[in-house]
């Protein structure tokens, strides 16, 4: 690759990152620097609850199976650092998008490193192993190993990079840029050319219920035939599957759940033996950042209703909530009324008011995450219009990203 400093020679350099198809350019880097914090968060939040089951015990399924037709031949070339998997991209997403996340993920790099101007820019052709949508949801993912990223002198990888891209197929499609600033990642360093483990992550899809299912999906080596799982969904019921991969590709819906899919096995002999795995489905390098969209953690009893009741909020992870219409003077007591579950090693949640969310750590009210209603004094309220200038009162609850919960809080008059 030629190295030169002429923006138009800089567009077409960064225009042939992934072999044999046109990338979108990486270009207005001051824009990205400004577009890089408002990145979106593609996960849904946990929706209201799912029936109730009573009973308890095991359900064995096989799954609904979605498989991609790789678009190169089996055992296909790949670089020495790359690992020698499939390429799944299918033709749902066109290319110019796939580009695209490459493209921004170059532009994330440029903008975590302090560079003089006009830097000439040069990389590897990229390897792909996945471009999809994934079926029944409005989500695409993208799946790829990149290295050798250079601006000038400056490397901006150490060693391989594996990225996986995460965007929701409404915004890519539609967007001006081919859905460029639309990703997020997860980006880490690539496991070595003989991992045998999977990659894998889930999608959030809407059901008849008003909440969410997530559907996981999985990639590994073309030389797993199936992967059996587990995962435990509403009502506490352990739902397990054996799931076929199509040249170590599948996605399959798993419904609502309250945990992670485990991986157990892979069927990788020539007649079908399985090895075990036993590891979550997620990044490897990267635990818990792939996570799935939780079952609400279920509605509370009750809470006095009034002008001074902080709403019922449900969700997942730490997240702040503003009630406008509510406004009390400072110093006004609390009670906090919450529930929690964890799919995680998680043990509980904090919970403020009128604080912030970020030095929530023992100052704010700890909630057991044990499925049960919780009745606990919460802090004094405190003069939002001192620290933000807008009337109401805020709901801050910190969380872990597997933690699903229910809060509400009154003040007292």
């Amino acid at each position: 690759m030629v190295r030169t400093d002429d923006e138009p020679a800089l567009r077409a350099a960064l225009a042939d990152l992934t072999v044999g198809q046109p990338d979108l350019p990486v270009d207005r880097v001051a824009g990205v620097r400004r577009r890089h914090a408002r990145r979106r968060q593609l996960q849904a939040a946990a929706a209201a609850g799912a029936m109730a089951i009573a009973a308890l015990g095991v359900i064995a399924v096989s799954g609904v199976f979605h498989g991609a037709r790789s678009t190169q031949s089996l055992n296909r070339p790949v670089p020495s650092w790359a690992l020698p998997w499939d390429d799944h991209r299918d033709g749902s997403v066109p290319q110019p998008i796939l580009a695209g996340a490459v493209s921004h993920w170059v532009a994330d790099q440029l903008a975590k490193a302090p560079l003089p101007p006009n830097q000439p820019i040069t990389m590897r052709p990229v390897v792909w192993y996945l471009g999809t949508r994934i079926p029944g949801t409005d989500h695409v993912v993208a799946v790829f190993e990149a290295t050798g990223l250079h601006a000038g002198a400056l490397a901006l990888t150490k060693g391989p990079r594996l990225v996986v891209a995460h965007a929701a197929w409404s915004d890519v499609t539609h967007s001006s840029v081919r859905g460029g600033y639309a990703w997020s990642y997860v980006d880490v360093a690539a496991p070595s050319p003989g991992y045998a483990g999977v990659i894998g992550g889930y999608a959030p899809a809407g059901n008849a219920d008003g909440g969410f299912d997530n559907v996981a999906w999985l990639l590994t080596s073309p030389k797993a035939r199936d992967a059996s799982w587990t995962v435990e969904t509403a009502g506490g019921r352990t739902l397990s599957g054996d799931v076929p991969l199509d040249h170590g590709y599948a996605s399959v819906d798993v419904g609502q759940v309250m945990s992670r899919v485990r991986i157990n096995a892979l069927a990788t002999g020539p007649e079908g033996q399985s090895v075990p795995f036993h590891g979550w489905l997620g990044v490897p390098g990267a635990p818990g950042r792939e996570v799935p969209t939780l079952v609400s953690a279920g509605s509370l009893v009750g809470v006095p209703q009034g002008r001074l009741t902080l709403g019922e909020s449900s969700s997942q992870g730490s997240s702040v909530y503003v009630d406008g219409d509510a406004n009390a003077p400072a110093g006004r007591p609390t009670t906090v009324y919450a529930r929690c579950y964890s799919a995680d090693d998680a043990r509980s949640i904090r919970v403020t008011v009128d604080g912030d969310i970020t030095r929530i750590g023992r100052s704010g009210v700890r909630v057991v995450c044990d499925g049960q209603q919780h009745v606990l004094p919460g802090n004094p309220t405190g003069d939002p219009t001192a620290r933000t200038g807008a009337v109401g009162h805020s709901v801050g609850v910190r969380a872990s990203n597997l933690t699903a919960w229910t809060v509400a809080v009154v003040i007292h008059a």
